[in-house]
């Protein structure tokens, strides 16, 4: 933790460690706050926090009610581990689950539009795609701790 603390304020050489490496004060803060592009990835974070605040909570109620509703114990519990299985993964596999799903030449979205005769899409090269993506990815990773303690709940009730 102290390390995290220091690092930041310090010219960092790994051949020197964190305690030889020369002090260059607020020099990296400073390079960072005069990036170009640092108003645009200050709003694209600010933007995309509210918008997962905003739907998240409508998309994993809605989902509990709906899982709520289905009567077939066995299929209910299908759907349950479905979604509360990326709750136990960390965000590293669940993006790298994202790549084997949206890869440009082996990706499962592009072998589908294939087998059906269309064109690929190279979502990598189109920042268009990206809100859409990282909404249903985030929910995706989310929805299933929501969905257990929002089921709970309503068994109460």
């Amino acid at each position: 933790m102290g390390a995290a603390l220091v690092i930041p304020f310090k010219e960092y050489k790994f051949s020197q460690g964190i305690l030889g490496s020369a002090w260059c004060g607020l020099k990296n803060f400073r390079w960072i706050l005069t990036s170009t592009s640092m108003g645009r990835v200050l709003r694209n974070t600010v933007a995309y926090g509210a918008w997962f605040m905003i739907i998240g909570p409508i998309v994993n109620v809605a989902v509990a009610l709906l899982l709520f509703e289905i009567r077939n114990r066995k299929a209910l519990k299908t759907y349950q581990t479905i979604i509360t299985f990326p709750n136990f993964m960390s965000m590293v596999i669940v993006g790298y689950v994202t790549y084997a799903i949206l890869s440009p030449r082996t990706g499962l979205l592009n072998q589908i539009l294939t087998g059906l005769g269309m064109e690929t899409v190279d979502v990598y090269m189109n920042a268009g795609y990206w809100p859409v993506i990282l909404t249903i990815v985030t929910l995706w990773k989310g929805v299933g701790l929501f969905f257990q303690k929002s089921c709970k709940l309503l068994y109460l009730l």
